[in-house]
């Protein structure tokens, strides 16, 4: 038997077929192919789950420490003192409030005063209401601005 064909039949031995005469000659006889049957029947044991070898003390206290953050893990609002938290709110509330509360522009009113040389007495109590001076607005048909 050559080295090829042992190595075949190794393959078919360690897939659940019987070991020949032959092969068990040429593994004694052959180093290399012996070499290489016990560490293919090596790989073979721990792929199928059937070598447990023994973890080394302390890896496993290792392992976990690694897995532990370095320090505690903070939430962002935790991190941030009550008192902050609640006078940023406030200034938050102060703010939206003064905006809210801000002093509008009036809206302009725009008022042409066709006849106003017609009825002078309509063109006084207007004045008083609205508090305009309309000199004028009347003579040229022109707006009151």
């Amino acid at each position: 038997m050559d080295c090829a064909r042992f190595r075949e039949e190794l393959l078919d031995l360690l897939e659940g077929g019987e070991p020949g005469a032959e092969l068990q000659t040429h593994r004694m006889l052959c180093a290399a192919c012996r070499s290489h049957a016990e560490e293919t029947e090596a790989l073979d044991r721990l792929l199928q789950g059937q070598v447990r070898e023994p973890v080394p003390a302390g890896v496993w206290e290792g392992v976990r420490l690694g897995l532990e953050p370095a320090r505690p893990v903070v939430p962002l609002a935790l991190g941030i003192p009550r008192l902050v938290r609640f006078a940023a709110a406030f200034l938050l509330a102060a703010v939206g409030l003064a905006v809210l509360s801000w002093p509008r522009e009036e809206p302009r009113h725009n008022i042409v005063l066709v006849e106003a040389e017609e009825a002078p007495d309509e063109l006084d109590l207007y004045r008083e209401i609205v508090g305009i001076d309309l000199e004028g607005a009347g003579r040229n048909g022109g707006s009151g601005r």
